[in-house]
């Protein structure tokens, strides 16, 4: 067995499968007569069952926390295994056998065997419809399936050709996960102009202050009695001021309330237990999962990190700390956000962050507008999780059974999974084009702001050119 985060697959002597965690409705821990560390995954699809697994909690920890808390970002889809190759189709209550499971640097890993059936196919074919006259007529038309479906016309049984396109559907899908990194890059374009136009702003503020300067000045030169006054009061005048990035007029500031993020922490004896990262104004925690109690040792202050390293090992997480802390090791399905979170709060100069080599591209890190992408909620995830487990027999394939076959209905499934992550995407999409319509109306605000600074200093100039100009 081999976990992604998208997938379970695994290879037995019946053959090899792929268990999407999109079609999982259940997973649960079980004893049985020969194995007493099993694992039972219910799916739509039916049960698959594994044993014989040296760490059995530390894999159910992770196929549990993968099923309720989908990655935000890894679009990746498992390899298909090589060996041994894939027998005929099996049903799911047909073939068992035992395994066993190893975690090693690299990764978590385990080999076991299981319930399945054989890899998908995509058949494609020519299309033609019978007439019912005299002759026989052919003629092409596109549809959804790929199958001979048979239905009666004028007491005759008419047959038709029809195709399965699951291509559609996977590029569909594709072009959705790169609308949405598209997205999210241009968030971090937004933020960048932002401090552009805070920067501007900056500016014109720091020239009417020393406009403020240059007419007290003007006052001593002008006549002897403001000579007098400037003398014997304080001046109040301001001078020019260095730029903060993030100190915006309008308040905009990096996200100060504490933000909840599941994860699963990481022990010294590397085991797995689903907790949550609550990152606050001055310190972050550790805390369990239920009971929200942080950890013995387990709040830091954010000066005391040294480097967050994120591993090469998907959705992995070392936080490293100075004065010979423990670092803190977790796992998370949304590193983007967890990152971000104590980047920002992290002390200046901020926090080294590091990417192990890896063949996931590294995310954006270190901007606001990161911090408003919604992360996952318990709540959420146990409404998720009810979801997909009364979704049973409102699939494609079951509004059509009897009239298709078990390989065309595998091929609908499978569009019919593409046509789900696309809508979970777009709901991503939406969030993200709601974070930048907020941020484009603020933008647009300041504009209107510097554009009435710009016209009153342009003014405040010429008056004073003209003052120098007629006490020279």
């Amino acid at each position: 067995m081999y976990i992604t985060p998208n997938y379970v697959c695994y290879v037995s002597i019946t053959g090899s499968q792929q268990i999407n965690f999109r079609n999982v409705t259940a997973v649960f821990k079980e004893r049985g007569l020969l194995f007493n560390n099993q694992i039972l995954i219910k799916t739509t699809a039916g049960d698959f069952q594994f044993a014989g697994f040296i760490h059995r909690d530390e894999v159910h920890a992770i196929i549990e926390y993968l099923w309720k808390f989908p990655p935000v970002l890894d679009s990746s889809e498992p390899k298909k295994p090589s060996s041994p190759p894939p027998p005929p189709p099996v049903e799911p209550s047909k073939g068992f056998s035992g395994g066993s499971a190893s975690r090693g640097s690299g990764g978590e890993s385990s080999s076991g065997g299981g319930y399945g059936s054989g890899e998908r196919s995509v058949v494609s074919s020519g299309a033609s419809v019978s007439g019912y006259g005299g002759g026989k007529e052919e003629r092409s038309f596109s549809s959804p399936f790929d199958d001979e479906v048979g239905f009666q016309v004028g007491g005759q049984k008419q047959t038709q050709k029809v195709k399965v396109d699951t291509e559609a559907s996977k590029n569909a899908l594709k072009v959705a996960l790169q609308i949405r990194e598209m997205g999210t890059e241009t968030l971090v374009k937004l933020q960048e102009q932002g401090e552009q136009i805070d920067k501007i702003e900056h500016s014109l503020e720091n020239i009417n202050n020393r406009l403020d300067k240059t007419d007290r000045l003007l006052v001593s030169l002008e006549s002897l009695p403001g000579a007098i006054y400037n003398a014997l009061t304080e001046d109040k005048t301001k001078g020019p001021t260095a730029f903060v990035p993030g100190d915006r007029p309008l308040g905009f500031k990096p996200r100060l309330p504490p933000v909840d993020i599941q994860i699963l922490l990481k022990h010294a004896n590397d085991n797995l237990t689903a907790a949550v990262l609550r990152a606050g104004p001055e310190v972050f925690s550790c805390m369990e999962s239920e009971s929200l109690k942080p950890y013995r040792d387990m709040t830091w202050d954010y000066v005391v990190i040294d480097k967050i390293v994120i591993r090469s090992r998907p959705l992995h997480i070392d936080v490293r700390f100075q004065k010979n802390l423990p670092r803190f090791r977790f796992m998370t399905s949304f590193p983007m956000q967890a990152v971000n979170e104590l980047y920002m709060r992290s002390e200046i100069p901020p926090a080294a962050v590091i990417f192990e080599p890896s063949p996931v591209p590294p995310f954006p890190f270190g901007h606001p507008l990161l911090s408003k992408i919604n992360i996952v909620s318990r709540n959420e995830a146990a409404e998720n999780a009810s979801w997909r487990a009364n979704r049973q027999n409102k699939k494609t394939s079951d509004v059509l059974a009897g009239m298709i076959s078990e390989e065309t209905a595998r091929d609908l499934d499978k569009q019919d999974e593409d046509l789900e992550q696309i809508g979970f995407a777009l709901n991503d999409i939406h969030g993200i084009a709601k974070t930048m319509g907020g941020e484009l109306d603020r933008q647009n605000e300041q504009l209107g702001r510097v554009e009435t600074k710009l016209d009153s200093t342009n003014v405040r100039v010429k008056v004073s050119n003209r003052r120098i100009d007629h006490i020279s």
